[in-house]
């Protein structure tokens, strides 16, 4: 992506789209910019931040501002201003709330809404002939919506409306606060380059290109066909650019950790708080430097980081997928379908031209578009499609809707779901719920309660996200607090206690000096392992500078330089000189060496009286180096220096009040060394302590305040119902007494009596009722919401299905939410019966059911069309025939069909070209060798012999007329007395039959597989073009509409899984229709119900006669 920048204005170009500049203006005071017009939000009753700022003198009423609506902005003229100031004539006020699903009061700010007042400000400013148009990014301001959201949302729906404009603006300049929301804007313009890079790699694909110019189809017109709109394409392709944005969205952060890092030195610098002496040569002009170079040390420092290195990387590789799945799945698909839609508009349509396109052999295709899920771009438009997009539209925060899509499996209902996901324009939360079998209601409701916690606190306006639970670096930061604040001083004031302790009375002489050693020796290791806690907690926590140098910085005070500690160690070696020359006395030496070092080492010199505030734990709210900065690392470093600067300098002031003391008063000479030791060391640790208690507090109050980001009503309650969930809560209060009684040291004898006792309170676990409650008030917390719950049609019980159900059904009335659920066919059927005297709970659940059909031929075609090209016309027909009509078994019909050895690629199918007959016997076989394996393993548990045994042997004597290995031992299913060995079994439901359910089930397997030995037969002899006869009948049959005998065959397939004796029935009747004219078989009398033959049969035809024959005899 190219940018160029004025630096001087804070204004660069993008670059051009559909006629018009794009730019982008960082500026506070956008109303100065030599612009025609500029967009301003609005809420409920009162304009934003920028149309506050600047246009309130406009004095617009409330009636006025609550007549805008997305799709209707109110446009406003501003008065003259002097002639040195920009002619802005025009205010466009737009809102980002979907007023359309509540109350102006109620309704709930979505991206929809942003992209549909975009658009309408577009328009509107063309109709008033404005060429330069101001656009901020409605909705991140104090609405709250993200700046990368809102940009990715505005720039497309722009460009959509430029491009559908005959005359607009020449000038789109995007107003921003900050660079966070510039790079925003400019990471969606990288999306759109990305598209058109997507465009022109699509335009010159190696297939497309060659089957266009097979066609006449130039360059120009491909291009005009994937010149689809920006935010279409979003909406077709938007999860395939999630990985790119994630990326993005990685790199800003890190972006801004850096940033904030330097700015805090910057700003350091600026106070004049830094380390550096002042006056120095130099100085200031060094500081002015590093703050007008910050944002090249920030481009330096980032491409000298190995993460942003990394990042950068991961970023091209990303790009590249992201473009070559747009170009795959959203671009690729619009140009096979048109080129092939030209290539049979383009066949001869006379007699013989249409022959000869049907004797086609099947060319090597590229079959990997067969493979890939599929996109919203490539959904065959059914009714179940047109009223489930009426039931959305309809949607609001006042209504509530459950629906279930029901059909067969593989027919598309997960695929309709998703889409609903996609097209949904409520504004409230989306979830999308799997149900996989194992699921036990309660804790599916578990489940979807937790979801739904997440998705309220996520979608808070008040707040940015936040992690749900406390960061670790926050109790690292309390962990360093606690060991530098309160830890450290403790044993500081212990140790002095016991030296004290040592130097008392009733301590022999000999033995002060080993104890006092002793114990500062003790006192010493005790304070370095507090230490290094606290280091390894500091170095967990840290985030980028020092917190201890930043402190130093800000606080307005500092910790003695070595200058001055190396001074006051001069003097007092001096003043210990004068003592052994005998100068000085050792009381007097004694007194001076405190004074000096005292004095000579204060901490509280440099700005005494802001250094007292913080010291008595008071950080003043309104200090400006709170304001850009982590509050919590700098509350902890500041306490950490503040213990230390108030045990230091309680030293410093004992030490002196000695020295004073030795030096002034005569009896003061009975101070030794191990009582002013012990006696300055308690001191400090008190004064330490004390100050270090106080900073705890406040860090640990930050860290719960840090921890838990201001929410609103709606997020705090979902906040307490996600920790109910995930923690079980217990509250335990006790008491306990004791009384002790001890004898003097003469007595080595004592008493003791204790009393104890304790509550427990603990939570009880969350009931269905309560689950349910809570579901129902947080799902519309953020507008009109949508839950689809996937698969529930793969409960295999039915019973288990409706239990399932008549658990979570308590949702489903949830007012301002939209229920969908995929649902067996089974659900259909008792929806259906509602009204009669029969009632359960597919009735009381489901305001409506909508049926996901089976494709007919054309829309089978349609969606073939789009993933593969230059495929005849017969053989895809001959996928839809074998599918019946099911989406997921049409992609896999038509992938088995064009690789038949497995091949995905380019190449796959390359070699000898394969004409209509031999592909379909290579299909048709491998089809029927896998239901003779499993109708045939199907039958054998079955316990009714002979029959089974007879059965299994016709079966397996039944030849499949494959040509690729041994006959068997009957005739081949495609001869005219195919069904003969099964004339001459013995009745198997006769009126006198025993086992009769296992006979029934034994009858209906064998007239299944015969059924589709039946259906193959004539697939085979429809996707016959040998003669000119037969070519003229399947063309005949390829090119029907409304209904022709390929939608026939296609429901006869479908009716085979559903009662075999009525599918052969359909299929007997529709191979004596005069449209294909074939040779009908009747089932065979033997696995009928009656022993009796059925009209029109004889009971036993005589050999070599066909049964067709004897029937018609």
């Amino acid at each position: 992506m190219t940018v160029t920048a004025p630096p001087a204005t804070g204004r660069r170009t993008l670059g051009t789209a559909h006629g018009a500049a794009v730019e982008i203006a960082v500026t506070s005071t956008p109303w100065e910019l030599d612009l025609d017009a500029l967009v301003v939000s609005t809420g409920a009753a009162t304009l934003g931040l920028l149309g506050t700022a600047a246009f309130a003198h406009l004095g617009m009423a409330v009636p006025a501002l609550r007549s805008v609506t997305p799709d209707r902005p109110l446009i406003l003229d501003v008065p003259a201003r002097g002639a040195d100031r920009p002619a802005l004539r025009h205010v466009l006020v737009a809102t980002p709330h979907d007023t359309a699903r509540g109350s102006r009061g109620d309704a709930t700010a979505s991206l929809d809404a942003v992209a549909r007042s975009t658009g309408a400000a577009v328009r509107l400013a063309a109709r008033h002939h404005l060429h330069a148009l101001g656009l901020p990014l409605l909705g991140a301001g104090v609405v709250g919506l993200a700046a990368a959201d809102v940009a990715v949302a505005e720039l497309p729906a722009a460009l959509t409306a430029l491009r559908r404009l005959p005359a607009g603006p020449r000038w789109l300049v995007f107003i921003v606060r900050d660079e966070v929301s510039a790079r925003a804007v400019e990471h969606a313009w990288s999306y759109h380059e990305l598209f058109s890079a997507a465009r022109d790699e699509a335009v010159r694909d190696d297939a497309v290109v060659a089957q266009a110019d097979r066609i006449g189809m130039p360059e120009a017109e491909r291009r005009r066909l994937v010149d689809v709109d920006d935010d279409e394409l979003w909406r077709s392709c938007g999860s395939e650019l999630a990985p790119l944005r994630a990326l993005d969205a990685e790199a800003e952060e890190l972006r801004a950790q850096l940033v904030q890092m330097l700015e805090l030195d910057r700003s350091a610098l600026q106070s004049g708080a830094g380390p550096a002496a002042p006056g120095l040569p130099g100085t200031k002009g060094r500081d002015q430097r590093l703050l007008a170079d910050l944002s090249t040390e920030i481009g330096a420092r980032l491409d000298a980081s190995p993460r942003w290195r990394d990042l950068q990387v991961r970023r091209a590789v990303t790009e590249d997928q992201a473009r070559q799945a747009v170009v795959r799945n959203a671009l690729l698909p619009l140009l096979r379908a048109e080129i092939n839609r030209r290539t049979r508009k383009a066949v001869d349509r006379s007699r013989d031209g249409l022959r000869a396109h049907d004797r086609r052999p099947l060319p090597p295709a590229d079959t990997r578009g067969l493979r890939r899920p599929p996109e919203l771009t490539e959904i065959v438009h059914t009714d179940a499609h047109r009223d489930l997009l009426a039931v959305l539209a309809a949607a609001s925060a006042e209504t509530r809707a459950s629906l279930g899509v029901a059909g067969p499996r593989g027919c598309g209902k997960s695929t309709l779901l998703t889409m609903a996901t996609h097209e949904w324009t409520g504004g409230g939360l989306v979830i999308e719920a799997p149900a996989p079998t194992g699921y036990a209601p309660r804790e599916f409701l578990l489940w979807l309660y937790g979801k739904v916690c997440q998705d309220v606190i996520r979608r808070d306006p008040s707040a940015p996200a936040e992690p749900l639970a406390p960061p670790p670096r926050a109790a690292h930061v309390r962990a360093a607090g606690l060991a530098g604040m309160v830890l450290a001083p403790l044993l500081v004031l212990v140790t002095g206690v016991v030296v004290l302790a040592t130097a008392a009375p009733g301590v022999a002489a000999a033995h002060r000096p080993g104890t006092t050693g002793a114990v500062l020796l003790a006192g010493a290791v005790a304070a370095l392992a507090v230490l290094l806690v606290q280091r390894h907690a500091e170095r967990a926590a840290a985030a980028g500078a020092d917190g201890l140098l930043l402190a130093r910085k800000r606080l307005g005070w500092r910790l003695p330089g070595p200058v001055r500690v190396l001074l006051a160690a001069a003097a007092c070696g001096a003043v210990a000189l004068l003592a052994g020359a005998g100068v000085l006395a050792a009381p007097a030496a004694a007194g001076t060496a405190l004074l000096v070092a005292a004095l000579g080492t204060s901490v509280l010199l440099h700005s005494a009286r802001r250094a007292g505030r913080w010291l008595l734990g008071r950080p003043p709210q309104d200090d400006e180096s709170l304001a850009d900065t982590d509050r919590l690392a700098l509350l902890a470093a500041a306490g950490r220096d503040a213990s230390t600067v108030a045990g230091v300098a309680t030293a410093q002031l004992g030490a002196a009040l000695c020295g004073a003391a030795l030096l002034l008063v005569p009896g003061a000479a009975a101070l030794t060394v191990p009582l002013v030791a012990g006696g300055l060391l308690a001191a400090a640790g008190s004064a330490a302590a004390a100050t270090g208690v106080r900073w705890h507090r406040l860090v640990a109050a930050e860290a719960r305040t840090s921890a838990a980001p201001p929410l609103d009503e709606h997020s705090r309650t979902a906040a307490r119902a996600l920790a109910r969930l995930r923690y079980q809560t217990s509250v335990v209060s006790g008491w306990t007494t004791t009384a002790k009684l001890a004898a003097g040291p003469w007595l080595p004898v004592a008493a003791e009596a204790a009393l104890t006792g304790s509550t427990t309170e603990a939570e009880l676990p969350l009931g269905v009722p309560d689950i349910v409650e809570g579901i129902k008030h947080l799902l519309p917390a953020r507008g009109p919401a949508l839950v689809t719950i996937d698969e529930l049609d793969k409960i295999e019980s039915p019973e288990e299905a409706r239990a399932f159900l008549n658990e979570i059904k308590g949702i489903l009335d949830a007012r301002g939410v939209c229920f969908l659920l995929s649902m067996s066919e089974d659900a259909i059927a008792r929806f259906e019966r509602r009204g009669l005297p029969f009632r359960d709970v597919f009735d009381s659940a489901f305001d409506e059911i909508l049926r996901a059909p089976l494709l007919d031929h054309h829309q089978a075609l349609s969606m073939l069309d789009k993933r593969v090209i230059d495929v005849p016309l017969p053989f895809l027909s001959l996928a839809y025939c074998q599918s019946g009509g099911l989406p997921r078994d049409l992609l896999r019909a038509a992938d088995r069909m064009l690789a038949p050895a497995g091949g995905t690629g380019p190449a796959a199918g390359a070699g000898a070209a394969r004409d209509l007959a031999a592909v379909a016997r290579e299909v048709v076989h491998r089809d029927l060798a896998g239901k003779i394996t499993a109708i045939s393993s199907a039958i054998r548990p079955i316990v009714v012999e002979p029959d089974v045994s007879e059965v299994l042997r016709c079966l397996r004597d039944l030849d499949t007329c494959d040509g690729a290995g041994l006959r068997g031992a009957g005739p081949c299913f495609r001869d005219p007395h195919w069904l003969q060995p099964f004339d001459r079994l013995p009745p198997l439901l006769g009126a006198d039959a025993q086992d009769l359910p296992q006979r029934r089930e034994l009858s209906r397997l064998t007239v299944e597989l015969l059924g589709y030995f039946y259906y193959c037969r004539t697939l085979l002899e429809l996707f016959d073009v040998g003669t000119d006869a037969a070519a003229d009948r399947l063309g005949a049959a390829l090119r029907a509409t409304g209904g022709g005998c390929l939608d026939q065959l296609a429901r006869v397939r479908q009716t085979f899984g559903v009662n075999p004796y009525v599918a052969w029935r359909q299929l007997t009747e529709l191979r004596s229709s005069p449209a294909v004219n074939l040779l009908p078989f009747p089932l065979p009398g033997s696995l009928l119900p009656a022993a009796a033959p059925p009209p029109g049969r004889r009971a036993g035809p005589a050999a070599g006669q066909p049964p067709a024959a004897a029937a018609r005899g």
